[in-house]
């Protein structure tokens, strides 16, 4: 039977928890993005210009809006 260690030695391991990282820092640059649409929008910035700025769509600003 395959001990943790040595597990951690495989490459598929290590490509998966590559992959994991990746994936998970893409998502924290994500939210933490959305998190600032808010009160860039309270600034009086249109969705647009945020959008334009941050690299996230119209759609994803908008969503990123609190409801009215």
């Amino acid at each position: 039977m395959l001990e943790l260690g040595s597990i951690k030695k495989t490459r598929v391991y290590r490509e998966a928890l590559q992959e994991g990282e990746s994936i998970g820092e893409a998502r924290g640059l994500l939210r933490g993005k959305l998190g600032a649409v808010p009160a860039l929008y309270l600034r009086n910035f249109s969705v647009e210009e945020i959008a334009e700025a941050s690299g996230l769509t119209v759609d994803q600003v908008q969503s990123a809006l609190p409801k009215s």
